[in-house]
């Protein structure tokens, strides 16, 4: 300590957990029924191993040796879930979990606060199903979610 300071003691004990509040970790989302600690989860796995695309229709799709992962992701979010035939270099089975369509595109607005690395490429499949398949906006879109995509990789 250098010389000089005196630690004094607050006059009033400041409590540093309101037990009153409400808990963000019990609340759920009215839009998708799910408790903001699952999204963020989600948004964290979607992030690092995850893959938006359009194909077709938009998708948000995780490959993954962890067959826990993806039940788990399934159970918060529904969609799709198999055993792809390729295994990896070490011989681990990889497993897919995928949404599509206007349900991807749904999911990419639920998960958008909590993204970080593929925020542009969410906010890009988040509105493209607004536009006709056969649009020049869509196309644009389907464009630039390309080339961001590109720069991620």
């Amino acid at each position: 300590m250098s010389e000089g300071f005196q630690y004094k003691p607050c006059a009033m004990p400041v409590s540093i957990l309101d037990l009153d509040a409400p808990s963000t970790a019990l609340s759920k989302s009215e839009k998708t029924g799910q408790k903001p600690t699952n999204m963020a989860w989600l948004a964290g796995i979607v992030d690092g191993e995850g893959h938006l695309c359009y194909t077709g229709s938009p998708a948000v799709r995780v490959e993954v040796t962890s067959k826990p992962m993806v039940e788990k992701i399934y159970e918060i979010v529904g969609g799709a879930v198999r055993e792809l035939n390729r295994k990896t270099s070490t011989g681990k089975t990889v497993y897919r979990w995928e949404v599509t369509g206007k349900n991807a595109s749904n999911l990419c607005k639920e998960l958008y606060s909590y993204l970080t690395t593929k925020k542009a490429q969410a906010d890009i499949l988040s509105v493209i199903m607004e536009y006709p398949v056969r649009s020049e906006m869509r196309k644009n879109l389907i464009e630039l979610l390309n080339k961001k995509r590109k720069v991620l990789s």
